[in-house]
């Protein structure tokens, strides 16, 4: 029954993909431009890309800056969680902040903080202003999903709050970190080659979108965009084996 899901699955997703490329398919040969290139045209152009060393530093580069943000998310959402479950009343106090920041047009942030720190440093905080609200609020569902007799149960316990928090608390949602981790991960890199591209920053993804937009070069732009693609949906794939196999060997 289970590997006849799992066929099922791999059907539907390689329908769906077949569908995609059929409909691109129909737009490039029924619109003779740049802007819909053929299927031919953009898999040159994916060759092409993989097998440029600029390219591909400059999205390692890419990829190293999302996750140097999400580390230091993770570590602001800690302290905030941990003053949260100290004092449930505290998420009044930085509550305005996540809706000022979910709220806030990714646009004007942007150029706010290209013209105030420069543009290789920008793009670190507008993905750090962008994913913040998303893993604080996961984590804060979490942790109030946790069963509260267990938590009642661990008051009467003569343990240390900061041991409780770390070594109780923070195992028992850890799947929920993984999940949380894997959705700003995504928004993470749309984010990121945004910010990039619109500060120019050098040696990023941003800064080769840029150049294939001034030279209106469609079929390296999709290309590239197909890469993007592949390399996130490997991490994510990634980060949901590891998060499944931790939860069915009750590491949690």
């Amino acid at each position: 029954m289970k590997n006849s899901t799992s066929i099922f699955k791999v059907l539907n997703t390689v329908i769906g993909i077949s569908l995609i490329l059929l409909f691109w398919i129909i737009l490039s040969y029924t619109n003779d431009n740049f802007v819909f290139p053929k299927i031919e045209t953009i898999f040159s152009a994916f060759i092409d890309i993989i097998t440029n060393k600029t390219i591909i530093i400059n999205s390692l580069f890419s990829l190293l800056r999302v996750i140097i943000v999400i580390l230091i998310s993770l570590v602001i959402t800690l302290i905030l969680s941990f003053i949260y479950m100290l004092k449930k009343d505290s998420i009044y106090l930085f509550k305005p902040l996540i809706i000022i920041l979910k709220s806030s047009p990714l646009a004007i942030i942007s150029v706010y903080l290209w013209i105030s720190v420069g543009a290789n440093k920008a793009p670190y905080i507008i993905t750090l202003l962008m994913i913040l609200p998303v893993i604080i609020e996961g984590f804060i569902s979490s942790f109030n999903n946790i069963d509260i007799m267990y938590i009642n149960q661990l008051k009467t316990e003569d343990v240390s709050y900061i041991k409780k928090f770390f070594k109780i608390y923070t195992p028992l949602i850890m799947p929920y970190i993984f999940m949380t981790i894997l959705q700003s991960f995504g928004l993470g890199i749309k984010v990121m080659l945004m910010g990039e591209y619109i500060c120019q920053s050098n040696s990023s993804l941003g800064e080769i979108i840029y150049n294939y937009k001034q030279n209106l070069d469609f079929s390296h732009l999709l290309a590239l965009l197909l890469l993007i693609v592949i390399i996130v949906s490997l991490i994510e794939l990634m980060i949901n084996l590891i998060s499944k196999k931790l939860i069915k060997n009750h590491i949690f």
